[in-house]
Formats: structure tokens, sequence, C-alpha cells
């Protein structure tokens, strides 16, 4: 091999060296951003909590006439309270619910006299009281501790529900109510062991409905 030769293959291989240098090593991907420690906390825009609001007040409708035999005593005004239990769908349409509380209202002035009813309901909404009567019969005539009944605190008696068929005619925010029956009249200085004295008791008045 001459000198020519020679130089050609040097020239030849330093070519062949500066090409695979030219092209270089792949490229090496630059390093993910580096992410945010954990807190816990969603970042964002926050939404305040829903408050429901207070059912609304009572109206203070007139003073209530209750007659007991042949007497006729004055009571506060009286409110109707309407609260829906929560739809059960696989509950049969006959079952509770709904609950009635007819007492009076907190803001009447008192009169010794008082009158408290719970009771239960199909209705689903007020509107249905009109078509749907509330009706009691006790078992017995003993005395119970409860304090549902009319209370008449100037004759010391107090009177629980005996016979009684209560209606309802509701009409926005009031309700007309009509009570007619029969109560167990019980004397509270009396032995509580007697059978109590069955008395008629009538009445119809109106009342503030609160729906709840």
């Amino acid at each position: 091999m001459n000198h020519r030769s020679l130089c050609i293959i040097l020239l030849g291989w330093v070519a062949i060296a500066s090409g695979c240098d030219r092209g270089g090593s792949a490229p090496v991907p630059s390093p993910a951003p580096a992410k945010a420690p954990a807190t816990g906390l969603t970042t964002g825009s926050t939404t305040a909590p829903t408050i429901a609001p207070a059912p609304p007040e009572p109206k203070l409708l007139d003073a209530v006439s209750v007659s007991v035999g042949d007497e006729s005593y004055l009571l506060p005004p009286m409110v109707l309270r309407f609260r829906q239990s929560p739809a059960d769908p696989t509950a049969d349409l006959t079952e509770t619910r709904s609950e009635l509380l007819l007492s009076g209202h907190e803001k009447a002035e008192p009169t010794g006299n008082s009158l408290i009813l719970n009771m239960t309901s199909a209705a689903t909404t007020p509107d249905d009281l009109l078509s749907m009567p509330w009706s009691y019969q006790a078992l017995d005539d003993q005395w119970t501790d409860t304090t549902q009944g009319l209370s008449l605190d100037d004759e010391r008696f107090i009177l629980r529900p005996y016979d009684v068929l209560v209606r309802f005619a509701p009409d926005r925010d009031r309700v007309t109510i009509t009570i007619t029956g029969s109560f167990l009249r019980f004397d509270t200085l009396a032995n509580p062991q007697l059978p109590g004295k069955v008395v008629a008791v009538e009445a119809q008045f109106v009342a503030g409905l609160v729906v709840q």
C-alpha cells in the first residue's frame, strides 16, 4: 500500500467517526415537574352549607271555646303543626305518613286551660286532611299518664280522649277544626284508680297551620 492510499483510508475513518459524533446519543427527556405535596384540601371555590329556612311563625288567632257537657271553657288560640314523615316507597299506602300536633300558641295569653292532641295521619299534604279525619277510641276507661287531652285547671279536671273524631278544613295558613265525641274526665283530687267519667266534648274553631 503506498502513501496516497493510506491517507485516503485514514481520511475515510475520520469522516465516519465525525458523522457518528454529529448524530449524538439519544435525547434525554426533561425531568417531570415535581408534584405538590398532598394536603388533603380541595382547591377551587367553596360553597357555603345550605341552611334550611325556619318554619313560618303561626298566626295568633282568637281564643277557643270548648263545650264539656253543659259547660263551656275558654282555651288559648290553637296551632296545628303538620310534620310529614320521610317517604318510604316500600311502605303500604295505609301506613302513617304524617304527625299532627294540636296545641296552644306559644305566644298566647294563658287561660288556665289547655288542649293537646297528638295525632297521626296517612295524609301527605295538609290539603289531604280535608278527606282524612282523625279518629280515636281508648281501650278502657282507666287513667293514662300522657300529656294528650284537655286540662281544666279551674275545675281540677283532666280529660283524656275516649271516643273522638277530629275533622280538618285547611285553608292556606289556617285550618278549621271540628272536635266531636267523648272524653274521660278525671278528678285530680280523687283516687287515680277510679275509672274516668264519660263526658261529651264539642268544639269548632280556627287554628293556625304550620307545615314542618
